[in-house]
């Protein structure tokens, strides 16, 4: 498993043409950038500590700024999903001082 103290760090479980499964380490306070998925749909599984999800509107133009539309904790052992016709997402760990750890299924898998 890689780990890494200033960014979350993605560990392949299992790759298929089918889907792509991967075990996320969140250290403390560390955010993913707001992004989409590339058509692929996401199921998440909080395993360890507390995910904060926050949620964004697909920005009608380049140039447009980017608006938070809601966030959500998610403690562990939930589980959520996200595609892209739900807009632009990104997760953050708001911990000061405990690493999270989330499971993460893409279908289709990609590369």
């Amino acid at each position: 498993i890689k780990l890494d103290e200033n960014q979350y760090t993605r560990n392949l479980i299992k790759k298929s043409p089918y889907f792509t499964l991967m075990l996320l380490m969140w250290p403390p306070l560390i955010s993913s950038p707001i992004h989409d998925h590339g058509s692929s749909e996401c199921w998440l599984k909080v395993i360890k500590g507390n995910l904060e999800e926050r949620f964004y509107e697909k920005p009608e133009k380049d140039s447009s700024a980017i608006k938070l539309r809601f966030s959500k904790v998610h403690k562990a052992n939930a589980v959520c999903f996200i595609n892209d016709a739900q807009g632009l997402h990104s997760i953050n760990n708001p911990s000061n001082d405990e690493w999270s750890i989330s499971l993460h299924c893409y279908v289709p898998g990609y590369e």
